[in-house]
């Protein structure tokens, strides 16, 4: 199964019992997501830990498993959490880095 946006992914998540996208998850660390994905299976986060701190970005992956009857989504960091102080610096270690 291919996602093109963030919203499609959502849904996905949704379907399958996946909270990564729930407001409580998102509301702990204030998250924020653009509705790029980048080469098929990468996102960017931006994530701030209190008010008056940075708002620091993080790049995170994806799998989509649909076998039979089993249904799931995988999501994780790729390399260090919240490693980029900008959206843009995450978007171009994509595009250089990761294939």
């Amino acid at each position: 199964m291919e996602v093109f946006s963030i919203t499609q992914l959502k849904k996905v998540c949704k379907l399958y019992g996946n909270y990564f996208f729930s407001k409580g998850n998102m509301g702990f660390s204030r998250s924020r997501f653009g509705d790029n994905i980048y080469k098929g299976k990468y996102f960017i986060t931006s994530e701030q830990a209190e008010y008056n701190m940075p708002r620091l970005y993080s790049i995170r992956g994806f799998k989509i498993v649909k076998e039979e009857e089993y249904r799931a989504v995988s999501i994780w960091t790729v390399g260090q959490y919240q490693k980029f102080t900008s959206y843009n610096q995450a978007q171009r270690y994509i595009e250089k880095y990761l294939s």
